[in-house]
């Protein structure tokens, strides 16, 4: 990676679209295609006839015929044409370059078109060769419009093995006789524990005093388990909780904010016994009774560890630690601060809580056979019907029945609550052993931080941009994908027309651009037509892998991407977290708190869903009593549902239809926690049952959130198949897995992306459900102005699932045209997104900065890969 700065721009102008409503004038051009596309399917079944050696006339006689109305219509467009291109001339020469290409092949393809079918005989004597020439012409003219296929991909465990801690060089940290030299470094402030107003203002309320710094992280941040730096100081403050990487940036912003120099300490610890056993403290803080269990547990979370074996048995653990060091005046008392004297460098820790949690006495509802058979049949059971209800609501429904009046559901959850330790001092030594200590930072390296990498490419595979940015500077942030003219001169046909909505789409080019909070991160090398597809890949780097989502975007479609690092938390306009115990709404972070433009909208149902989501794995969790952690963040994509209007294979118009939903990324880890000892099959079915109805959860979100939040009729994976459920839910669903998907397969009418995605499911050893009748797959299900297909993607053995979603409204999760939303003002904000945009006081979308080199452009001093 490097830093890349602006050089070389040449000019600077502001961009206002006006308008953006998806719609221009190209009836025509859609009905035109529409036409070739039918003609296409009668070319190929003629094709197909004399393959077998059959006649074709009926299909040479449809051919000719509709020749004429072919011709008819396309002297008709190319008089449209031609009078658009004499309104060009007082564009620049980039217009008329553009208008001129798109006409000299629509003239030359339909020529050739109408050339081959003349020659068509009467009678189907031996017309292969202009057969086949006819098709090869229309592949190779025709745009093949790819059906979206929407819904999160594979709910899954990420399978890390499991690692030891590292063996470094021993080094000797400050407050064990180390370098205690005081540098400008040690109170610095940086990207992960910045000195900001938020950190400030905490620092203050805590009277600049380590003590009450100390012991408010101590008692006030959760401790999670996972590894690296996720989060940094100000994110792990708004959700309240963090690992040892996280809550260490908290504590040393906080101490360097008030003034006191501090580091950060690397090695590998045991965990001290304290008054008990050390395996009893562990099992304690990870609230997971088996220690061959916790072994599984650390492993999952991705943390180094090495089990200290006793007797046969696990007695303790040596795991990777990161932790805080500072100089902080000790001898007048113990950190209060009285006055300077004695200073020292001091050890502390605040994720290895020194008192731990308390547990309630919560019932294990595997132990009743009944609530287990309940549980392992409620998916499909769920999936058979219609349902009001939310998975977790209905699974709770069904327990009532088993439980009886004299228990409720909530006696069977698990709950634990930290155990406060107030001492009004620093404590004089750590609370574990200090196995080895191989480093000493004054910021978090690179090798130990959460990174997410976004690459947008056209269909090519050319790199339009690549953007790598800490995963603490997106996690809870508005992160857009948006757009601006190539050029000037587009900026100019864009005005001519009077705004984008009105503008052919194939005499402007926009560059993508990846904002962040408002602020442009970084604008494409290049632009493209506008409706044209191209790919953006987002990689989420962690200290134990790299896993990445690919998604397909429309230029010109605004997407809003949710990324949140383990908790969704609401951003005041101060950016100051608001949230209290047991409150769970989630807000914009525009300022005011409303919703000003189609980014603010999105952003919060984004923000609203991985929210929901969370609450439910938590809540579900706890009733199965299994440990759980999320090793790398979540992402989920909103945006529009777009109907493009192709004439041959260029773009001419695009119209929005609804939203979509993505759940790109989801990534969970599972243990059995504080259940007695069980049979490794109990354990095994726990799991399952989580990951199954986790899954469901998710994807019943996908059209809750629009229903809910937006009053809007909408579609999910699950909801589609309780449309189409029968009471028996042997018959809801056909199951395609490596035995049968040669036979199933090719008997359904199913688009070639679906078939591809099944195919590739099956050979990746999972099975694929999909609503049938009579046995056979659905090709097609229709639920208000919605048509399309769901099927779900699961691994038997595991539960992981996948739910996807493909069709139209055009496509996408809302189910009704936008003329049927409740609120049209809604509506209009989505549909016009540039258009209501309140970037600035005068509307204001943008400005196009375009650099000399032709290279990416990073707006501000950003980590960007293949940039100049």
């Amino acid at each position: 990676m490097k830093t890349a700065t602006v050089k070389g721009v040449i000019i600077l102008i502001m961009f206002f679209m006006t308008s953006f409503s998806y719609a221009s004038d190209v009836d025509l051009e859609k009905a035109f295609q529409r036409s070739l596309v039918t003609e296409r399917t009668f070319v190929k079944k003629a094709g197909e006839k004399h393959k077998k050696g059959e006649k074709a006339d009926k299909e040479t006689a449809h051919l000719k015929a509709k020749a004429k109305d072919i011709k008819s219509a396309y002297f008709q467009i190319l008089e449209k044409f031609r009078a658009r291109e004499e309104e060009l001339k007082s564009l620049g020469p980039k217009a008329q370059q553009r208008h001129r290409e798109m006409m000299e092949a629509y003239e030359k393809a339909i020529d050739e078109y109408l050339s081959l079918a003349e020659t068509l005989p009467d009678r189907d004597d031996s017309p292969e060769n202009t057969i086949d020439k006819m098709n090869d012409l229309l592949d190779s003219v025709l745009y093949n419009k790819k059906t979206p296929i929407f819904g999160s991909l594979p709910y899954r465990s990420l399978k890390y093995p499991a690692t030891e801690p590292a063996s470094g060089t021993p080094v000797i940290p400050a407050y064990k006789g180390g370098d205690r030299d005081v540098r400008q470094e040690d109170t610095a402030d940086t990207e992960e524990a910045p000195i900001s107003r938020e950190i400030s203002t905490l620092a203050q309320s805590l009277k600049w005093n380590p003590v009450l710094i100390y012991e408010y992280v101590k008692n006030n941040i959760e401790t999670e388990w996972y590894r690296g730096c996720m989060k940094g100081a100000e994110e792990t403050l708004r959700q309240k909780s963090g690992n040892d990487c996280d809550q260490a940036t908290l504590l040393t912003a906080l101490l360097r904010a008030s003034g006191f120099p501090s580091r950060y300490v690397r090695g590998t610890i045991e965990f001290f016994a304290g008054r008990n056993e050390p395996i009893e403290k562990i099992k304690n803080l990870t609230g997971i009774e088996d220690p061959w269990k916790t072994a599984e547990f650390f492993q999952k979370a991705g943390i180094p560890f090495k089990p200290v074996i006793t007797g046969g048995g696990i007695s303790n653990f040596q795991i990777e630690h990161i932790w805080v060091e500072s100089l902080i005046p000790y001898s007048n008392y113990r950190g209060n601060v009285l006055d300077d004297n004695g200073k020292r460098w001091l050890g502390l820790d605040t994720s290895i809580k020194v008192k731990g949690y308390e547990y309630n006495n919560a019932m294990d509802i595997f132990g009743q056979p009944a609530a287990v058979d309940q549980i392992s049949a409620l998916r499909d059971e769920y999936l058979g019907a219609a349902q009001s209800l939310m998975p977790l609501e209905y699974l709770e429904e069904r327990l009532k029945e088993i439980t009886g009046p004299e228990l409720s559901v909530d006696d069977y959850k698990l709950g634990r609550s930290l155990i406060p330790e107030v001492l009004d001092i620093l404590p004089a030594s750590m609370q574990f052993y200090q196995r080895a200590i191989a480093h000493e930072y004054t910021e978090i390296p690179d090798e130990l931080k959460h990174m997410v990498r976004f690459t947008a490419s056209d269909m090519s595979g050319r790199e339009l941009f690549t953007l790598t940015l800490d995963t603490l500077l997106v996690s809870n942030s508005s992160v857009a994908l948006t757009y601006e003219p190539e050029t000037v001169e587009d900026q100019e046909i864009i005005n001519y027309y009077g705004g984008l909505d009105n503008t052919p789409a194939y005499l402007v080019r926009l560059r993508p651009v990846l904002k962040v909070d408002g602020e442009r991160k970084i604008v494409g090398l290049d632009g493209l037509p506008m409706g044209a597809d191209y790919n953006l890949t987002i990689e989420f780097v962690s200290p134990n892998s790299t896993e990445s989502v690919r998604s397909t975007h429309i230029t010109g479609n605004l997407s809003m991407i949710g990324i949140v690092a383990r908790r969704a938390v609401e951003i005041t306009p101060s950016g100051f977290p608001s949230p209290q115990e047991g409150e769970t709404s989630v807000t914009s972070p525009s300022e005011g708190g409303g919703e000003k433009n189609a980014e603010d909208i999105l952003f919060k149902e984004a923000i609203n869903y991985i929210d929901r989501w969370n609450q439910a794995e938590d809540e579900l969790a706890s009733l199965l009593h299994l440990a759980i952690t999320r090793p790398i963040p979540t992402v989920v994509t909103l945006g529009g549902v777009i109907d493009v209007t192709y004439l041959l294979n260029m773009p001419h118009g695009f119209e929005w239809k609804g939203e979509f939903v993505d759940a790109g990324m989801r990534a969970i880890e599972i243990t059995p926690s504080h259940s007695p000892l069980t049979q490794g099959g109990e354990d095994e079915q726990r799991k399952k049952a989580f990951m199954r109805l986790s899954a469901l959860e998710g994807s019943v979100l996908e059209h809750r959130i629009f229903e809910d939040d937006w009053q809007v009729d909408s579609i999910s994976t699950a909801k589609l198949f309780g449309l189409t459920g029968d009471p028996q839910p042997q018959n809801d669903m056909l199951t395609i897995g490596k035995t049968n998907i040669d036979s199933v397969l090719p008997l359904v009418g199913l688009d070639d992306a679906i078939k591809n995605d099944i195919r590739n499911a099956v050979n990746q050893n999972l099975v694929v459900r999909i609503p049938q009748a009579d046995g056979l797959p659905l090709s097609t299900v229709s639920y208000l102005d919605w048509t399309g297909i769901g099927y779900i993607k699961e691994d038997t053995d595991t539960g992981e699932a996948g739910y996807m979603l493909s069709g139209m409204i055009a496509g996408g999760m809302t189910a009704v045209s936008p003329a049927k939303y409740k609120s049209q003002k809604h509506a209009d904000i989505l549909g016009k997104p540039y258009t209501h945009s309140t970037s600035s006081s005068t509307s204001i979308a943008g400005y196009i900065a375009f650099p000399c080199d032709g290279s990416a452009l990073s707006v501000s001093s950003v980590d960007v890969e293949g940039a100049v």
